[in-house]
């Protein structure tokens, strides 16, 4: 009872119940199996094997289960689940010493024909005088439906003339059935031969045709867990003859890992005398990893046909788990801090989830957690998706957050943050986590030149605080006499960032007008405004380099 989605669910209980009163059934749980689809009509079905309702209601999914019971009867032993948890690495025994004896059986045929004229039955027996044996002809008319049209108390004829039974043209196709009784010595007579000779109608004959998509189209290479795997396939008429319907059922079974998780049916147009017809199945692979076989079985026994045993074809495939980890990328303000800068009280906090497979996607917040503290000793809080400074997005190889806090206050914060793709593979072994300070007031360290003394350009580093960008910023390169060479102005300079800059540009060591400066020492001075004021200065251990304001750099080349 290997029952994995609702169809299988109806399929078992329509098996249970047509199963006729009296006889026996086992049942056995295998794979994990989902019992919390099972609804009060299937468990009514399991019941009439004698199952306990109790049980069954305990059972969870992939709970291990076993019953051995009779329909209509009570059950011969049920063996169950004894643990809540760790169910898929448990085990159960059922243990039972099966004694009946009975004093009848019965044998029945594979169907025979279609005929045009029926011939002879032919029959060869082993009995002693107290075996009671019964043989029947069933007839099948062209509609399927199947009537018993002979019956005799007696063993197999060595030789029975069938044209004295039934006709060929109400009952093209029959099955024989053979019934024996032994109710002293419990010993039931031998079936050693039976054959039924007749003139065949002209049947149609067709096989899976490999050599018409390719032998190398089943030699299907190990594949990803998610990517879809489409087979084509062809079934070639061999015959002069056409069907007798104008469509084929076509019957698809796949087992992963010996176990069937899929079963579905689909007609394709029955090809003509000679004629081949292409059809392809797609398979997905998601939750299959491991060994895979899709068994196709084209006219199962439902359209008349010579031979239905070329008409299957089984492809073996591979399906390989997803153990890539995915890349998170966090960003503050559109970039990567250093663990411990300074970010703008507000900062738009970026994290990205990216991930290789395609196929195999979560389609909701579940891939990302992310949480905030704002002191070493506080407890982490989980930032909510439903919180409305957080928006995030999804597609195919990536999942998109954008957490904006809103004027945090002074001090220092540890932002953590973890992902994981939908195979459950995480990010990083440990959470990613990144510390950072705020504040509030508008200040700016001295600005250096890096590298300094520089023979062919320097860039300047700084660090901002507070919640503005300066609007107007500039720096003055002036010999020691006091001449200013070159000012270099905030459009130059590049974007400027709350926390640490290190500027786009470089300075190449030219005057206004391009000409190389000597080399030798100059001073600088930075002029930096908000709202027109000045931004206080902040202290830091390297301001001794600095006197009244201004900076040395040094020309070496």
């Amino acid at each position: 009872a290997n029952v994995y989605d609702n169809s299988m669910v109806t399929n078992l209980k329509n098996y249970l119940d047509a199963v006729p009163n009296g006889d026996y059934v086992l049942l056995i749980s295998r794979g994990n199996v989902a019992f919390s689809s099972w609804d009060a009509s299937i468990k009514t079905a399991v019941q009439s094997l004698g199952a306990n309702l109790a049980v069954l209601n305990s059972l969870q999914d992939g709970h291990p289960y076993i019953l051995l019971g009779q329909k209509g009867g009570t059950a011969l032993q049920e063996v169950a689940s004894n643990k809540l948890t760790g169910q898929n690495a448990e085990k159960i025994v059922l243990d039972y010493n099966f004694v009946r004896s009975t004093s009848s059986g019965e044998i029945t045929s594979l169907p025979i024909g279609p005929a045009k004229n029926w011939g002879k039955l032919f029959g060869k027996m082993a009995s002693d005088a107290n075996d009671i044996i019964t043989y029947q002809i069933i007839g099948i008319d062209n509609t399927g439906k199947e009537v018993p049209v002979f019956s005799q108390q007696a063993a197999l004829p060595s030789e029975l003339d069938l044209q004295n039974v039934l006709n060929a043209t109400t009952f093209p196709t029959i099955r024989l059935k053979l019934i024996v009784q032994d109710t002293i010595d419990f010993t039931p007579a031998q079936l050693e031969r039976w054959m039924v000779t007749y003139e065949s109608l002209p049947t149609p004959e067709g096989l899976i045709d490999v050599d018409a998509v390719g032998q190398a189209t089943y030699n299907v290479a190990d594949r990803p867990e998610g990517e879809p795997l489409t087979l084509s396939f062809a079934y070639r008429n061999i015959s002069n003859v056409a069907f007798a319907s104008d469509s084929l059922w076509v019957r698809f079974v796949l087992t992963n890992n010996n176990q069937e998780v899929l079963r579905d049916s689909v007609k394709i147009l029955a090809p003509g005398a000679k004629e081949v017809v292409k059809f392809d199945k797609t398979i997905t692979t998601l939750n299959r990893v491991g060994a895979n076989a899709l068994t196709v079985y084209v006219n199962p026994r439902i359209v008349p046909e010579l031979y239905y045993e070329n008409n299957i074809f089984q492809v073996n495939f591979n399906v390989l788990p997803d153990n890539a980890n995915p890349i998170l990328e966090v960003s503050f303000d559109g970039r990567q801090i250093m663990d411990g800068e300074i970010v703008s009280p507000s900062p738009v906090i970026n994290v990205r989830l990216k991930d290789e497979n395609q196929y195999k996607v979560l389609q909701d917040t579940s891939a990302i957690n992310i949480a905030l503290k704002s002191c070493e000793n506080c407890e982490y809080q989980a930032i909510q998706f439903s919180d409305p400074n957080v928006q995030w997005n999804t597609s195919p190889t990536q999942t998109d957050v954008e957490f904006h806090p809103k004027n945090l206050a002074n001090g220092k914060y540890t932002l953590r943050v973890q992902g994981r793709d939908a195979s459950n593979n995480l990010a990083g072994t440990q959470p990613y986590t990144i510390n950072f300070e705020v504040i509030n007031e508008s200040t700016v360290t001295n600005v250096f030149p890096y590298p300094n003394p520089f023979s062919t350009k320097t860039q300047f580093v700084f660090t901002l605080t507070g919640s503005q960008i300066p609007d107007e910023m500039k720096i003055q390169i002036m010999t020691v006499t006091g001449k200013v060479v070159r000012e270099i102005t905030q459009d130059e300079l590049g974007p400027i960032v709350i926390g640490n800059n290190r500027t786009k540009y470089f300075w190449d060591g030219r005057d206004e007008y391009g000409d190389v400066l000597a080399n030798g020492l100059y001073l600088y001075r930075v002029i930096m405004k908000v709202n027109g004021q000045a931004i206080e200065q902040r202290k830091t251990s390297a301001d001794k380099a600095f006197k009244n304001g201004f900076g040395k750099l040094y020309i070496l080349r």
